[in-house]
């Protein structure tokens, strides 16, 4: 009972230039109104800091998924040029493409 006693002055206390005035006479009051704030900078703090490590972990993820499709690009263009090369030599040397 004494808590949401406690809890109402704050937010009264919060809302108004009276309350906060008030709350200079009450010790306890002003310690916990520091107390509220300072909780809510903290919060403030740690929601940029969160979005930080997912951006840069989305980030990390994009450039794996880059190199793999360059990679894969690569090979798939290598594998192509090596087919192509082994079908002109078919022509060449037999007449015939290669029927694979």
């Amino acid at each position: 009972m004494e808590n949401q006693d406690i809890q109402a002055k704050i937010e009264a206390a919060l809302n108004s230039l009276e309350g906060i005035q008030s709350a200079v006479a009450d010790p306890l009051l002003l310690q916990k109104i520091e107390e509220r704030v300072q909780a809510n900078r903290a919060r403030g703090q740690i929601e940029p800091a969160k979005v930080r490590y997912i951006a840069f972990r989305l980030a990390i993820a994009a450039c794996i998924i880059l190199v793999l499709n360059c990679t894969v690009w690569l090979s798939v263009g290598i594998r192509q040029q090596q087919n192509k090369t082994v079908q002109q030599f078919s022509e060449i040397y037999f007449g015939t493409p290669l029927n694979y």
